[in-house]
């Protein structure tokens, strides 16, 4: 019987550490992508950027988390010239706020979008998420991979049942752990989430408060706005000719 016992616990070393229910995690996020727009010549096309980096932080305990970006994270701008055409790209440091509980199974997101405020509330739907044997170690903490995919996305989660909170960056959670790093992979873009600190000191329960400041609306009516709004951009561009500003906001 001892024998059995032991070749057990080899079998499943990832469940025999200590755990803990609340704490901090900074991420780094990197966001790929390819920015084209029409009639612009291939040579001002390559001084595009084709990724950005933010810093976020995911603050949670047993009832509920809150993930949004760093108090360090700042706005960025860089200016491009060619051909006699100016292009600015302004990054501004992201306003979004995501408040899951676990304990109601909804998640609020805060979204500034155009000088107006937002807050989308939806039920904490299930992602079909499929856990594999496969397992690593982040910041010293041993993780498992999970993984699902859908009609628009792959997307390739390692979580971490040290932390049996299931929350994670953004939108995404709800697996026996914290999630410490993303893949997710769209036709357009890619994104890169990735643990760089954990502290595990008690969290402040002002920074878990849930956001209620915004006009509350569905999610398929404010991708229908920021759809509108984009419409509006790509004419404003070409109707300006020599001088564009390009935002990239969340």
């Amino acid at each position: 019987m001892k024998l059995i016992v032991n070749l057990l616990l080899l079998a499943c070393p990832i469940f025999l550490i200590a755990q803990t229910t609340q704490g901090t995690v900074s991420y780094t996020e990197e966001n790929s992508f390819e920015i084209k727009l029409e009639g612009m010549d291939e040579s001002m096309q390559k001084l595009f950027p084709s990724s950005m980096k933010d810093k976020k932080v995911l603050y949670f305990n047993q009832e509920s988390a809150v993930y949004e970006s760093a108090p360090e994270a700042e706005d960025e701008e860089e200016e491009y010239s060619s051909g006699g055409m100016n292009i600015r790209i302004h990054k501004r440091r992201s306003r979004t706020k995501i408040h899951t509980s676990f304990a109601d199974n909804e998640k609020l997101e805060f979204r500034e979008f155009r000088s107006r405020n937002f807050l989308i509330n939806e039920a904490l739907e299930p992602f079909p998420w499929k856990i594999t044997a496969e397992q690593k170690m982040l910041l010293d903490m041993p993780c498992q991979k999970a993984t699902f995919q859908d009609s628009t996305k792959t997307v390739t989660a390692w979580f971490t049942p040290a932390i049996p909170v299931p929350a994670g960056p953004g939108l995404y959670g709800q697996l026996p752990g914290l999630i410490l790093e993303m893949n997710i992979e769209e036709e357009k873009s890619k994104t890169h989430i990735l643990a760089t600190a954990i502290n595990t000191d008690a969290v402040d329960e002002q920074k878990l408060r849930k956001p209620k400041k915004g006009k509350k609306v569905t999610r398929t009516k404010f991708n229908e706005i920021v759809e509108q709004k984009k419409k509006e951009m790509q004419e404003m561009y070409g109707k300006k000719g020599s001088g564009t500003v390009i935002r990239i906001i969340d």
